[in-house]
């Protein structure tokens, strides 16, 4: 996990297929990995889910535990990729389905 621990701004959030709105998106304040661990700040609360991930598949696979809210427990499939010092991570549904790839439904990327 060494090669993602860092502090990250979070620039976009989809949920459900569609990008949350810009005044719910002010609301996340930042994302942290250290270790096993991804925090989430948002609107003055922490989010913390645990991770795993695997650079060996392409593209490389991360699978988050949230530890709290109402997907505590359940695991969220997902990829991410790592460019220019910018994290990307798309999650599946909680039912651990894994999305196929960075785009939206409609074949817009993610950001």
């Amino acid at each position: 996990l060494t090669p993602l621990a860092g502090e990250y701004a979070v620039k976009s959030v989809v949920k459900g297929g569609l990008p949350l709105p810009a005044d719910v998106l002010e609301n996340f304040k930042g994302a942290t990995i250290r270790g096993d661990t991804l925090t989430l700040t948002l609107a003055g609360q922490e989010k913390v889910a645990k991770l795993k991930t695997d650079a060996g598949k392409t593209p490389a696979r991360i699978d988050l535990l949230p530890q709290d809210g109402p997907d505590k427990g359940k695991t969220l499939a997902g990829l991410y990729k790592l460019e220019k010092g910018e994290l990307t991570i798309a999650v599946g549904p909680a039912d651990g389905k894994r999305p196929a790839g960075f785009t939206l439904p409609d074949g817009d990327p993610l950001k």
